[in-house]
């Protein structure tokens, strides 16, 4: 077109001229006429000069545009003018530009999304589109074109427009979302192989065909943490290859040198040649191959100062081959992944010792209550949450009844376990003193407040396996769930705050029944804070209770938790512990425990409900508690040395007849041993029928007597 109007107006203008000149000749011999004629001659000399120049800047505009300009015809069909930057960026002369050969530069989807668009801009007089093209030095460019609909004075129309290189946009534009996903990304896990499975499924295919995460093993090894393939065939088939050598076969041994460096790298046309091994079969062989690229990068993922591995990125297509300034970017790219990946570590290794810490904290074993069985259940939170700080703990106290505690610490991680471990067990040292509920929060109360300024949720109380009571005092921590047999729920009133916040707390102890075939739940937050209403959650949770407690399960904790969470993990730690009364009375008794002291008073509790569900009278239980009490005393005392052993108790009515049998499985000891043997005198002089049967085996006494004599 420039050059086109340029010419013409060229030759227009010389015409002129020498026209001038001839009439100038024939008319000199007129003064006035040849003073006419120079005049018009020179300002046609200076409307050449003029548009000289003009022609001059319009072909420096053009050649200043790193694309060039371009020019169509009037069915925009045919490119009719390029200029001369234009046909360089294609390395093609005006001919084949002419001939459509540009198209041998732009990606196929390119160059017919172009054309489309191209051929869809109606009576638009403005068309606009983007392309890329692969030029004549190598590199891959993206550009914009745009062009404008020109219509000369006799009504022919035509089509002139220039490009524009657009890369560093579209690289920026793409860059910067790449980074914002990334960063998405990086905070939906704080789990380590989650982490890097989801940068690679984030890299495929946005900016890579395929991508490779490698990581520095023990003894200098290498281990493939993650390899996927933008074909998905192709990704199922490389799984196969698991070893080092296998994975140097496919991936070379760049990411070795990245790791072992620090140094990022860029490598064209890899790995073009697998080598031929005997370690990989054909159907290996053939995978490898499948993993060819035109164009790859290697960065290595550094967080604080150390090596944790290596990032692969990979391309197998030559428009989109990777330059130095990729290498920067993947770079910017390994860095925020190596620090995300190895806080993900960190915070694993906290878990595992919170989550340790947490479960050596929890009680071992519950008491054993012929009658009464009591169960706990712990749920740890799901994997993105943090441990916290739930306990639950059930221990014996000195006058026979048992200490339940149950709480919350707010907060996660190493610290709220700690804590927890802290105000259990200061919980359980506090009631062995035999205080009050109400007093022995209060001065859980007091430790939080002087020591651990955190704020806990708790629930302490007394059960008395006799009168079937539950004493409680209950700081700010849900309510205890009790179903009786007929399945009607009871729970308490919350009354006060939790502990960690005042001092001048008091916490006001509430009574629970537990009846004869009853379930009584306690619990933490975590089992119902899902619920998007807490009535709601609370409302579930005594339906589970109730199912739980005709369910007859073997674990009533367990169940409820299974109840109301399913299958799927909470999204904070969850503690069940329940109390259930058998559903008659204890007619039959079965208790084994070890040979000291303390198992007495379980011993003679136990024998107290009984005589008791016997139909023995109050009165008379004091006098059989001790003979029971003499001959229990007996196999504590006697039966086991240093090693120690224990002791079995089993009582049962039959024919009208109170039987009950103390056995222990060590050397039973006379009198004449140790200058004893008053107990055994004490015992007959209440039980009549009184026998001792020992061997190698161990000692049995036997005990019978009717039970009418013990009721009136």
């Amino acid at each position: 077109m420039r050059a086109a109007v340029a010419a013409a107006c060229t030759l227009v203008i010389g015409f002129a001229v020498e026209d001038m000149r001839r009439r100038a000749v024939s008319t000199k011999a007129s003064g006035r006429l040849a003073g006419e004629e120079a005049q018009r001659v020179r300002r046609l000399e200076r409307m050449k000069a003029a548009l000289r120049r003009a022609q001059e800047r319009l072909s420096a505009l053009s050649e200043a545009l790193p694309f060039g300009m371009w020019e169509l015809d009037g069915a925009g069909s045919q490119i009719v003018h390029a200029s001369d930057s234009y046909c360089q960026l294609f390395g093609m002369n005006m001919e084949e530009i002419a001939a459509h050969g540009w198209r041998e530069r732009v990606p196929p989807d390119d160059a017919e999304r172009f054309l489309s668009a191209w051929n869809a801009r109606g009576d638009d007089d403005i068309f606009e589109g983007e392309y890329r093209v692969h030029a004549v030095d190598g590199k891959t460019y993206w550009i914009l074109s745009r062009g404008m609909r020109l219509t000369a004075a006799d009504g022919r129309t035509s089509w002139a427009g220039f490009s524009l290189d657009i890369t560093q946009r579209k690289r920026s534009e793409q860059r910067i979302s790449l980074l914002s996903d990334l960063g998405r990304v990086l905070s939906l896990s704080l789990e380590p192989q989650p982490i890097l499975e989801r940068v690679a499924e984030l890299l495929v295919p946005r900016v890579a065909d395929w991508c490779a995460i490698d990581l520095a093993g023990r003894d200098q090894g290498i281990e493939r943490a993650v390899l996927v393939h933008r074909d998905r065939e192709r990704m199922r088939a490389a799984r196969c290859l698991t070893n080092s050598a296998q994975l140097a076969a496919l991936l070379g041994t760049a990411s070795a040198r990245v790791i072992a460096s620090g140094e990022p790298i860029l490598v064209r046309s890899f790995p073009r040649d697998v080598h031929q091994s005997a370690m990989l079969s054909p159907e290996q062989l053939a995978t490898a191959q499948a993993f060819r690229a035109d164009s790859v990068i290697v960065v290595p993922l550094i967080a604080r100062d150390q090596t944790l591995g290596s990032l692969t990125v990979a391309v197998d297509d030559p428009w989109q081959r990777y330059e130095s300034d990729d290498v920067d970017f993947m770079g910017i790219v390994g860095r925020r992944v190596a620090l995300a990946f190895d806080n993900a570590l960190l915070y694993e290794r906290e878990r595992r010792v919170a989550d340790m810490f947490q479960r050596a904290s929890l009680p071992a074993s519950l008491p054993a209550i012929p009658g009464i069985a009591i169960h706990a259940h712990y749920v740890p939170g799901a994997n993105e949450a943090q441990v916290g700080g739930d306990w639950y703990d059930a221990f014996q106290l000195a006058d026979g009844r048992i200490g339940i505690s149950i709480g919350d610490v707010a907060g996660k991680g190493l610290h709220a376990a700690s804590v927890m471990s802290t105000v259990r067990l200061f919980i359980r040292a506090t009631a062995l003193e035999g205080l009050a509920p109400s007093l022995v929060l209060a001065r859980a109360n007091a430790l939080l407040l002087n020591d651990k300024p955190t704020m806990v949720t708790a629930l302490f109380g007394t059960l008395d396996p006799e009168e079937l009571t539950f004493t409680c005092a209950v700081a700010g921590h849900p309510l205890p769930v009790v179903v009786d047999a007929a399945g009607e729920a009871t729970t308490g009133v919350p009354v006060a705050p939790p502990l960690g916040i005042t001092i001048d707390t008091s916490f006001p102890e509430q009574t629970f029944m537990l009846p004869l075939g009853s379930l009584m739940a306690l619990y933490t937050d975590g089992l119902v804070e899902s619920a998007e209403d807490a009535r709601y959650g609370e409302a579930d949770l005594v339906k589970a209770v109730r199912k739980a407690r005709s369910a007859h399960d073997p674990n009533p904790a367990e169940g409820i938790a299974r109840l109301l969470l399913g299958d799927a993990p909470p999204s904070d730690d969850v503690a069940v512990l329940t109390v259930q009364a058998a559903a008659k009375p204890l007619l039959e008794l079965d208790l084994t425990l070890p040979a000291q002291p303390v198992s007495g008073r379980l011993f003679r509790q136990a024998l107290r409900r009984f005589y008791l569900a016997a139909g023995v009278t109050t009165d008379a239980i004091p006098m059989l508690q001790v003979a029971m009490g003499e001959a229990i005393t007996n196999s504590i005392q006697h039966a086991y040395g240093v090693q120690g052993g224990v002791v079995r108790v089993q009582g049962r009515v039959e024919s009208g007849r109170l039987i009950v049998e103390i056995a222990d499985t060590g050397r039973w000891r006379g009198p004449h041993d140790d200058g004893g043997g008053y107990g055994l005198q004490i015992v007959r002089s209440i039980v009549n029928d009184v026998t001792i049967n020992t061997d190698e085996r161990g000692t049995i006494i036997r005990m019978v007597h009717p039970i009418g004599r013990f009721i009136t």
